[in-house]
């Protein structure tokens, strides 16, 4: 008799969820006051962008501050990690890597610490990351953060990507369990010709500082939202299709679809694919597109509003330049 995928376990030991939160930064920033920035009305970026509002971080703001203010409570409560994980897309700088400076806020060493970038679908990689890692019990405990300051990268040349920006942070404890939670099953597919269609060329080798080819918009986030979406829109449906399948899974077995959020237009092609709008959880519009901390900060959301009930099958789905698709169903 053959198991379902939702009910394969990766090691000797399962992986819970134990506490999960999210903070921003203090500044608003609504449609209308970013509207003189990008040349478009309030109205254009609500019905376009299907944001209304984001949070946006000053330039002296440390992003592994923010990040640490809400993990600190968490370890409070759960006990110090074995393991330090940062999942994000743009580091706080090159060297040392981000999760260090995550520690050092928190007042950890002797510990391992590491940084999974995977773009958007960052922290979602992150987990499966650390789920292997308790599995096969080298780790018990994994704290995992990101925190995302890309408001500082957006071109305002480019109204629509400008509009959907804003800046976040989560923090997810992951603990050893014998329960049968966590993550029960996982995929990722990537197409890189689709490379160019969403990008930050700057921060590497290829445009350095010393490079006299290298401008100033090279270090802003460009994207063909247009192009992305019809690349995307029939992969998405194929490997959803496929994930359901391979779970042996239907949308009503599904308890709660919580996304990375990523755009209006993305936001409504998962109500096009019949999945039913209470399961879907929509934070785009107060807190815009906050790269890889979107989706633990919607997973977040969930919790505080008790959409999320011990039991349920979660499923987190995401996609990330280059072109990425990624998903995990969750036990929670």
């Amino acid at each position: 008799m053959s198991r379902r995928a939702s009910d394969v376990y990766y090691g000797h030991m399962n992986t819970q969820i134990v506490a999960v939160d999210h903070a921003v930064p203090i500044n608003v920033q609504t449609a209308e006051n970013l509207s003189p920035l990008i040349g478009r009305t309030a109205e254009w970026i609500r019905e376009n962008a299907g944001v209304d509002r984001r949070y946006t971080s000053q330039l002296n703001d440390d992003p592994a501050k923010l990040v640490a203010g809400i993990a600190r409570p968490i370890i409070d409560q759960w006990g110090v990690p074995d393991l330090v994980i940062h999942a994000g897309t743009m580091p706080r700088q090159l060297l040392p890597d981000t999760s260090v400076f995550v520690m050092r806020e928190l007042g950890l060493s002797g510990i391992p610490g590491f940084t999974v970038n995977a773009a958007c679908l960052s922290f979602l990689v992150a987990m499966r990351t650390a789920t292997s890692f308790i599995a096969d019990g080298s780790h018990q405990r994994i704290l995992i953060c990101s925190s995302e300051f890309g408001t500082h990268a957006r071109n305002f040349n480019q109204p629509e990507s400008a509009a959907l920006i804003g800046d976040g942070a989560a923090a997810m404890m992951l603990s050893a369990t014998e329960m049968q939670v966590g993550i029960r099953h996982y995929a990722m597919e990537s197409w890189p010709e689709s490379a160019e269609l969403a990008e930050f060329r700057g921060g590497g080798f290829k445009f350095q500082p010393t490079n006299p080819g290298t401008t100033e918009s090279d270090n802003q986030f460009h994207m063909d939202g247009i192009k992305l979406l019809r690349f995307m829109a029939p992969k998405l449906t194929r490997f959803l299709r496929r994930f359901l399948h391979d779970c042996q899974l239907e949308w009503k077995d599904i308890d709660l679809v919580v996304p990375h959020q990523t755009s209006g237009s993305g936001m409504k092609l998962l109500h096009r694919l019949g999945i039913p709008s209470d399961k879907i959880v929509d934070i785009l519009s107060d807190y815009g597109n906050c790269a890889a901390a979107s989706m633990p900060m919607a997973l977040s959301v969930a919790r505080q509003e008790g959409r999320i009930q011990v039991g349920d099958n979660i499923l987190l789905l995401g996609t990330a330049s280059g072109l990425s698709i990624g998903a995990a169903l969750v036990r929670w």
